[in-house]
């Protein structure tokens, strides 16, 4: 196929594109000399598909650079940001393995400050952490590792979550040990009807499920509040 370049008129910083005198589409100059179009006259189909994906793929990267600084993203955010804004499967591809070995995404690294923030910073249980992970395309399997240390924690930070939210502010400062023989009534009970109790342990319980928090944690946590 016969390839003509033609500069945009009156900006020259253009070019056009003709396949046997048919317009094509344009480049910048960038692309022009990166490309090598100013030494082809001959261009083949397969030449010419390689061509507009490699441009695709430099506008991918610019889109996702400015997505992937903006904040820390997954390889998923960015290939579904990506696909939204019409690049290519193929092209999404080429820009992944860029970022990534670049840095720009990396997938462990983020999984492991995500869970250590959100460990510190809420009151999320482990198993819902590691949904959040999963639905940003981390696979659970790749926060195994990660998630070691921090399993001894969800009943004390399921407990502590609790006082916090229904436990009075004296008893709100610290946490009461899982083996306290401990008679006190932090949630006010003894004060409580039977229908007011039930409404309340309702209410307790839809809290933890709410954040993720295992059936097993759950009915500690029943047990000790004398529900």
């Amino acid at each position: 196929m016969k390839l003509t370049i033609q500069t945009h008129e009156p900006n020259k910083d253009g070019y056009e594109l003709y396949i046997d005198g048919e317009y094509l589409f344009s480049v910048d100059e960038e692309d022009y000399i990166r490309l090598q179009l100013y030494d082809k006259s001959e261009i083949t189909v397969e030449e010419l598909n390689e061509i507009k994906l490699q441009i695709e793929v430099r506008r991918g990267i610019a889109l996702g650079l400015k997505y992937a600084l903006r904040q820390r993203r997954t390889s998923k955010q960015v290939e579904d940001f990506l696909l939204k804004n019409d690049i290519s499967t193929e092209g999404v591809k080429r820009v992944l393995q860029y970022l990534d070995q670049e840095k720009y995404i990396d997938d462990p690294d983020y999984a492991k400050r995500y869970i250590r923030s959100k460990m510190k910073t809420t009151d999320k249980s482990l198993n819902l952490i590691i949904t959040e992970l999963d639905q940003r395309g981390i696979p659970e399997e790749m926060t195994v590792g990660l998630t070691e240390s921090y399993t001894d924690m969800e009943y004390d930070r399921a407990y502590s979550a609790v006082l916090k939210r229904f436990g009075s502010k004296k008893l709100m400062i610290s946490v009461i040990p899982e083996d306290s023989d401990s008679k006190g009534d932090p949630f006010g009970l003894e004060k409580m009807t039977f229908n007011e109790k039930l409404k309340f342990k309702n209410k307790l319980v839809r809290f933890l499920i709410y954040r993720g928090y295992q059936q097993d944690i759950i009915s500690e946590i029943i047990n000790k509040a004398g529900l």
